[in-house]
Parts: C-alpha cells; structure tokens; sequence
C-alpha cells in the first residue's frame, strides 16, 4: 500500500501573488522564434498582494484565518521563506514556465534563465522542478492530465532514453513545492484559486474541479508562490529537513496515482 503523506504531521504556509509584465522593463520579451518570453528584470513586472495565506497541513490545505498569528506574522512580512518560484504561462506552447526566485525582488540575473517545467526520475515518483527534462519520465496519473499538467508534458515513446519504448509503470508527483502549487493555482481563472486550493488539494491526491481545460493557462498569466515554515507549530513538523524530505516524496506522492 501506497505511504500516505496524511500520516506525518507536517505543515507549511504559503501565498500567492498574481504578477503581470508592463513596459517600464523596456526590453523585448519576444525569443526569435516567435515565443513569447517573460521579462527578466523586475521592474518589468507589477504585482498584486493577495493578502491571502494558505496552510498545508497533512496534505488538506486551509486559509489561514485573519485571527490566526500566523496570518498577523505574514502581514508584518515576519514568514521565514522555505522556497519560492515564480512562473508564467506560455500560451504559444503551452508551457509553463518557472524559474526558482521572486522575479519582483531579483533580477533574473545572467546564468539564470526562465525554463519549462522538468522532470527527473525517481524510484517511486517523478519529480517536478525547473528546468530539466520537460517531459514525464512515466505516464502521469490520468486524473492529472490535463487539468493540472498541460498535454505537452505527457510522457511519450520517443522521449525515452530507454530502447524499450513500452510505457514504464505510471507514477505519482512530486518536487519543489512552489510549483506543484502553482500547478494548481493555474488550473483554473483567477476567481476560482481560493476553492481549487482548499477544495482540489487532497491528502496524496487531486480532486477534480468543473473548470474547462486549460481555462487558468491564459496568455502571459503570471504568479509568485512563496512557501514559509508554519509558525504555529513546533518542530519537527515544519522544519527544513521534513518539507525537504516531502518534496523528495519520502512521504508518498504529492500528487499521487
């Protein structure tokens, strides 16, 4: 039987920021082959608080209540970070891109580079980051697929390394945590984040929502998940180690089959 992250106490903040590019960047976001591309500096981009915290906790996700200290703690901008990506929608390919910092507080500096969603193969998962193989090293679970990862990421034959092109097993989800919220965030319009949050997150799973495909990719549409140690609970159930060890999928799948 499949480990269940539902069993380990372990709980995360986290907030997104809607970001969208202006023209005070004063540079070309357009690549030679006709893509758009996102601004790399920061003022090429503005954003708009959501004054929302969410909290992770065994899987199920909650809003954090306007009574909560925490929710004091992150207006005051007193949330220790854990990790943060910024990503953005590129509607001509149907990627997502992302690259792992707030793109309103750095510059995406030379070396650095926005990059599609990537993948890496794990014993028991596959692994989501920025930037690495962009296509699933196994088929992703059905229920996934569209509504959270756009058809362009499905695992296909011909991007195996392996001679054998039969599909290997089907694997659940895992990796930075940014992104796999970001993923959800995205599946749906704007209006709608607050319920796919707290409604679609499961323990080890997704629920599936009514939105149409791809209704939340819409052109250029942009965010900042920030994800921060939960205040309200002691070690060690908000600490680096354990949320590293979630993300490694040590505790089952975040998304699992």
């Amino acid at each position: 039987m499949a480990i269940s992250i539902s069993n380990f106490g372990l709980s995360f903040v986290f907030y997104i920021d809607d970001i969208t590019p202006n023209d005070v960047g004063g540079e070309n976001c357009d690549c030679p082959l006709g893509y758009w591309l996102p601004p790399t500096r920061r003022d090429g981009q503005d954003r708009s608080d959501s004054n929302r915290l969410y909290r992770w906790y065994n899987g199920s996700v909650s809003e954090v209540s306007q009574m909560d200290p925490a929710f004091n703690t992150y207006r005051a901008g007193h949330l220790e970070q854990y990790s943060v990506a910024s990503i953005y929608v590129q509607t001509q390919t149907d990627n997502i891109l992302a690259i792992m910092t707030d793109v309103i507080e750095n510059d995406v500096e030379p070396g650095w580079r926005w990059s599609r969603l990537g993948f890496s193969d794990r014993p028991t998962v596959s692994f989501l980051e920025a930037g690495q193989q962009d296509q699933l090293p196994a088929p992703g679970p059905a229920y996934l697929i569209p509504q959270l990862l756009p058809r362009v990421y499905q695992w296909r034959p011909e991007a195996t390394t392996n001679t054998n092109t039969m599909a290997p097993p089907p694997k659940g989800l895992c990796g930075e945590l940014p992104l796999l919220l970001a993923l959800a965030a995205c599946s749906a319009p704007p209006s709608w984040m607050r319920y796919v949050l707290t409604q679609c997150i499961q323990p080890g799973s997704w629920s599936r929502h009514t939105s149409d495909e791809g209704s939340g990719r819409t052109a250029e549409r942009g965010m900042i998940v920030t994800v921060c140690f939960d205040p309200r609970y002691p070690e060690p159930v908000s600490t680096r180690p354990y949320l590293e060890e979630l993300e490694k999928g040590t505790y089952g799948a975040f998304y699992a089959l």
